[in-house]
């Protein structure tokens, strides 16, 4: 399983604040492990790497959810946030979006009481499947729901 990390990327002109992990599981589960605070220059680096992943998701299954795991922080930018909510509604126009995304907000985050909500209005906005959970298990018994047998 390959993994890809933000941390990775050259920049351009600011360097991104947090830090994004991810890798796919059983070919169609994208779990990330997300280190906030957020700014708009770590999501666009992380766009750039999910773009080649989605497309040999899409390719080899179709289908696909995801799971988004915080750790210390998961505060972020109001820009980063808007640029959550038109990145959604462009994989929407693309036909590359997950089935579902869960979003694990541990009480122990920072943020964890105020960033779900705002989340959930960029999922809203783009008329996605989302649910926040504070623990993993929950989050991946939600989004397994999702995929075809």
């Amino acid at each position: 399983m390959k993994t890809y990390n933000t941390d990775n990327k050259g920049y351009e002109k600011f360097n991104p604040h947090g830090q994004i992990t991810f890798s796919v599981q059983d070919k169609n589960i994208i779990i990330y492990r997300a280190r906030g605070p957020f700014n708009i220059e770590l999501f666009k680096t992380l766009e750039i790497l999910l773009t080649d992943v989605l497309k040999e998701i899409e390719n080899r299954k179709g289908y696909w959810v995801d799971m988004i795991i915080f750790e210390e922080s998961c505060m972020a930018t109001r820009e980063m946030l808007t640029e959550l909510t038109c990145y959604l509604k462009s994989l929407k126009k693309k036909n590359l979006t997950p089935l579902a995304s869960a979003y694990v907000f541990k009480d122990e985050v920072e943020g964890s009481h105020i960033i779900p909500t705002e989340v959930q209005k960029c999922y809203k906005d783009a008329e996605l499947n989302y649910c926040a959970f504070n623990n993993e298990e929950a989050a991946m018994a939600y989004i397994k729901t999702f995929l075809p047998e």
